[in-house]
């Protein structure tokens, strides 16, 4: 029973925090600092993250239907690169996620002593997503995803690359960087959902190599957990980039962030 709760409370932590712009990492360090994860535990993250994965799967499935269909451009690119928008989209898409894995993977290593221990560093990456959350409410673009260019495709996943950071939010800097390359706010909340697909999928597939025998119940609890929880979490960061309100997790990082640098 206790298992079973546990993975519900990972599963809840997860899913909100996976969307909502406050650092699914730095929260799950923090309920490793202060109650200790079992090694079931660790090995459910896999599980979370493929719940998170379905839940914005589904909550993008129309977008993801027009991305498979774009891939037949792939038979005549220059062509299709400029007469379908889904097609500019999709090399978008890839062009990020791309740049993201390049920038990110390398230090994913060397990090690890960061995410052993609740640095006093963690702190400073919440305030740095707290000043990214202000900004983001004071910005307005006019663009739509297909206009966005290889550039800023880049630039965007370069702050994406940033979320490896326990304590910066993926959301939260994908979003920021969307609309200050000139996205309008819907835009880049879609083209965030949109690049959070396979950073999920990849983080699942990659945590299942530490999957060790782990008790059924507490891991089908975390996964449907993290699931609904992350399809109510999209909801609610949708409803706030549009209210222009992401102040709110601002204020929320920010307090947290100088409580852990005051902590440690």
């Amino acid at each position: 029973m206790a298992d079973t709760l546990w993975a519900i409370v990972l599963g809840m932590v997860q899913g909100a925090t996976e969307f909502l712009p406050v650092s699914s990492s730095g929260h799950l360090l923090i309920l490793y600092h202060l109650r200790g994860v079992p090694m079931e535990a660790l090995a459910m993250t896999a599980f979370l993250h493929l719940g998170t994965f379905l839940a914005v799967l589904m909550f993008v499935r129309r977008e993801v239907g027009e991305l498979f269909k774009a891939l037949k451009g792939c038979f005549s690119p220059i062509s299709s690169f400029k007469e379908d928008k889904w097609f500019r989209v999709l090399i978008y898409t890839v062009v990020s996620t791309f740049v993201t894995i390049v920038l990110a993977l390398p230090f994913e290593s060397k990090l690890e002593g960061i995410f052993e221990d609740l640095s006093w560093m963690v702190g400073v990456f919440y305030v740095f997503t707290a000043m990214l959350l202000l900004i983001s409410d004071r910005l307005r673009g006019t663009m739509k995803v297909e206009s966005l260019g290889f550039l800023k495709s880049i630039l965007i996943g370069c702050f994406q690359a940033l979320a490896i950071l326990p304590g910066v939010s993926r959301s939260g800097s994908t979003i920021f960087a969307g609309i200050m390359v000139g996205l309008q706010r819907d835009e880049a909340l879609k083209y965030s959902f949109i690049l959070s697909l396979p950073v999920t999928l990849g983080a699942g597939l990659l945590s299942l190599k530490e999957v060790v025998a782990t008790p059924v119940f507490p891991v089908v609890s975390g996964f449907v957990t993290s699931l609904f929880v992350g399809l109510l979490a999209l909801k609610v960061l949708k409803m706030v980039v549009r209210l222009r309100r992401l102040s709110v997790f601002a204020f929320y990082c920010l307090f947290l962030g100088i409580g852990i640098l005051f902590w440690r």
